[in-house]
């Protein structure tokens, strides 16, 4: 049953990655070709080549639009924070708020999504600053959110 459930979740997660940089790299080869058909006839510049810019420019939009991932220990990271992640917002829909509107239940949880974003950058930041192995600067902020999100999670009112 765990396999499953891990499974499923695995799965709900690739699928919402390659979702998300889908439309990451439409958006930005829309605002790319835009911008490109702005320049065309400025000496032998045309519109396919304007098309072909952008084409040639999408590996380089999916590299950046990716999570940037150098080990295997890196991607244990960032497979753990997303599971994380995760974690936190089911303990928003099934904790202790769950008798709050859903507008509220929302708002908290992009607002801890993004907290949990910045304190990411700040902790890896002063891991290399403090000369702290990068590894357990990341693990530690990741245990913090683990730890927040199942005390919410078996919170009883």
């Amino acid at each position: 049953m765990r396999e499953v459930l891990n499974d499923y979740i695995n799965n709900t997660i690739l699928n919402a990655i390659i979702n998300t940089l889908f439309i990451l790299v439409s958006l930005s080869g829309m605002i790319k070709y835009i911008n490109q058909l702005r320049k065309v006839n400025q000496g032998s510049y045309s519109v396919l080549s304007a098309g072909e810019y952008v084409l040639l420019s999408i590996p380089k939009d999916i590299v950046i639009f990716l999570p940037k991932i150098s080990s295997k220990e890196w991607g244990r990271v960032s497979l753990l924070s997303i599971k994380y992640v995760m974690a936190l917002s089911l303990s928003f829909i099934f904790g202790p708020l769950r008798s709050v509107q859903i507008g509220v239940r929302v708002v908290t949880g992009i607002s801890f999504g993004f907290m949990f974003y910045v304190l990411d950058n700040v902790f890896r930041l002063l891991s290399l600053f403090y000369h702290i192995s990068p590894m357990l600067g990341a693990l530690l902020l990741r245990m913090l959110f683990l730890t927040i999100s199942i005390v919410l999670l078996f919170k009883l009112r």
